[in-house]
């Protein structure tokens, strides 16, 4: 069983790269914008991508509702789940 203080965040950030979990989560996206995964908080609902990743891959930033982070985040922001669980 894993629990959260056997996982290491360091690792699984660096190891899954941001274009799988996009892919993943069905994320339109040209190049690197990407239609951010937090929809929440896009009144017009995102119509145009207003999320890049990063040249690295393994980052993200959405310009409009200044929401980003890592591959975690991404997740976290997709599922909809609070920053703290």
């Amino acid at each position: 069983m894993i629990t959260t203080s056997t996982v290491d965040y360091a690792t699984i950030k660096t190891l899954v790269p941001l274009n799988e979990i996009v892919d993943f989560f069905n994320l339109r996206r040209r190049g690197r914008s990407i239609h951010c995964p937090n929809v929440n908080a896009h009144s017009h609902g995102d119509k145009t991508p207003s999320a890049w990743i990063s040249k690295t891959g393994y980052s993200w930033h959405c310009y409009a509702c200044d929401a980003g982070g890592s591959v975690i985040d991404l997740v976290m922001a997709a599922r909809e789940l609070p920053m703290h669980d």
